[in-house]
């Protein structure tokens, strides 16, 4: 059994020993502060397991500010201690809940919420993070179901807005997730300055599939003020630029968004957009490092497959790996994206029927993104619908911001018989 001074060691390990040691300041973040208070409550309470859940929570807040999984495992240590301590004892297993999504353990966290809810029905919260787990592995009636349940419970409240929004997205509904994710944004206290950045850069992202990028572009630029280098509002402020076609600018956030969050699925982006600005040499060695980055992860629930499997497509051209990837992902989860990978990868593979199966299922969601579009024409047309293939193509140039996507969307177009 870990002693409480080796766990202590641990957790303060590195920076966080002088965020013990001087307390809480101006300059941190709001999860360094969390932090901070957090373990000045375990120190004086050792052997209380109620100070353990708001650790492991704030240290949960900090990676998701840093990009940072070692946070993560800061946090679960945590729970660990709680749970020693009290195996019953349902904050500690409401923070494992949310460590596990963080960590990309999708199932593990449908199967706690699940039985977090047998155990108390009345959580709004284990109900909004039941809905990301059922949303992240297909389960889109449990899903919304979830979600219905966080909204009754407390209809106000920024867990159930913010699913909400995130399932109407994924309907294709880009109006009522707005509508909903502001009205999240106005219950955020001014302090909590990255969840008011995250939310703000989902506005971002739903105004640039709504096709309105210059309100995307003012969405994340007002996310990085409020939250300087936050690295989710990097990347999407650099999609929000390519798809201005300002290429270098993206580039550079692209560069930017990638030193803040080292990961292999980041460096697929930033490949992505060295290629995009005519810059080969560079492209082709990141890309060769992303593949060998990516491979070494894709076993681990937490990888970059979907990525992996559109770089073989697109760029090493090697459509049995592409599906070998595919269906390696496809056995973890089937949320849209996956089935949409699955899909473009039978294809490349020649299997036109078992891709037009598989892009039906994505499709039947609602979810309406233009490249998807775009590729289900390409599926429909191999399989020799024409009628079909131009509906989609028609979908995917009426939606796409990108000058280069509608360009290939109205070629594709003209070029049936």
């Amino acid at each position: 059994m870990q002693t409480h001074s080796s766990f202590l060691n641990f957790i303060i390990s590195g920076s966080l020993a002088i965020l013990l040691s001087h307390g809480a300041s101006a300059a941190n973040t709001p999860a360094e502060d969390k932090i901070a208070n957090a373990l000045k409550l375990v120190e004086a309470k050792p052997d209380e397991a109620s100070v353990y859940a708001p650790l492991a929570l704030a240290y949960a807040s900090r990676a998701r500010e840093t990009a940072n999984g070692e946070f993560y495992t800061k946090g679960m240590a945590a729970v660990e201690k709680a749970l020693q301590l009290d195996p019953k004892n349902f904050e500690a297993q409401k923070a494992e809940a949310w460590i596990l999504l963080g960590q990309h353990e999708f199932q593990k966290a449908l199967e706690k919420t699940r039985a977090l809810n047998k155990r108390s029905g009345d959580d709004p919260m284990v109900y909004a993070m039941r809905t990301d787990a059922a949303i992240e592995t297909g389960n889109y009636e449990e899903a919304e179901e979830a979600a219905q349940w966080s909204l009754d419970m407390d209809a106000g409240g920024v867990p159930g807005l913010t699913r909400a929004a995130y399932l109407r997205e994924h309907f294709g509904d880009f109006d009522g997730a707005i509508a909903l994710m502001k009205k999240s944004f106005n219950r955020i206290r001014s302090s909590d300055t990255e969840e008011r950045a995250w939310v703000l850069t989902h506005l971002g992202h739903l105004y640039l599939l709504k096709g309105e990028p210059e309100a995307a572009e003012n969405a994340h630029v007002e996310a990085l003020k409020i939250f300087p280098n936050y690295h989710y509002a990097l990347l999407n402020l650099a999609h929000t630029k390519s798809a201005l076609g300002k290429k270098e600018e993206a580039l550079e956030l692209h560069h930017k968004h990638y030193a803040t969050a080292g990961h292999p699925e980041n460096l697929y982006e930033l490949a992505k957009a060295m290629r995009s600005a005519g810059k080969n040499d560079e492209a082709d060695k990141a890309f060769s490092e992303f593949e060998k980055a990516a491979l070494e992860e894709s076993r681990n629930v937490d990888n970059a497959n979907r990525e992996l499997t559109a770089y073989y497509i697109e760029e090493a051209n090697n459509p049995l790996e592409a599906l070998r990837v595919a269906n390696l992902e496809m056995a973890n989860r089937q949320d849209w994206r996956t089935l949409y990978a699955h899909a473009r990868a039978l294809h490349a593979s020649g299997r036109f029927a078992e891709a037009r199966k598989s892009m039906s299922q994505a499709l039947a969601i609602g979810v309406m993104i233009p490249e998807m579009q775009y590729h289900a024409g390409i599926i429909a047309r191999d399989n020799g619908d024409k009628d079909a293939a131009r509906t989609f193509f028609k979908k995917a140039e009426n939606r796409a911001v990108c000058a280069e996507l509608k360009k290939r969307a109205q070629e594709a177009e003209k070029s049936l018989p």
